[in-house]
């Protein structure tokens, strides 16, 4: 996940990056793993923040 969200993110596909980042959330949540879920979770919720995707982003919200 993280490989993938660096390279999104490096090529300015900020909507992957997001996606790849709330996905390795749910990932890390299922392995509980919850401090690395967290992150991931925030990080997608800035990256929809920043790709204009408000409402997905409050979404994340009752994760984060």
């Amino acid at each position: 996940y993280e490989e993938s969200i660096l390279t999104a993110e490096r090529h300015g596909f900020i909507n992957d990056a997001a996606l790849f980042s709330e996905r390795a959330g749910l990932f890390y949540d299922t392995m509980e793993n919850k401090t690395r879920s967290i992150t991931s979770f925030q990080k997608a919720r800035a990256l929809y923040t920043k790709w204009g995707a408000t409402r997905k982003a409050s979404d994340l919200d009752s994760l984060c």
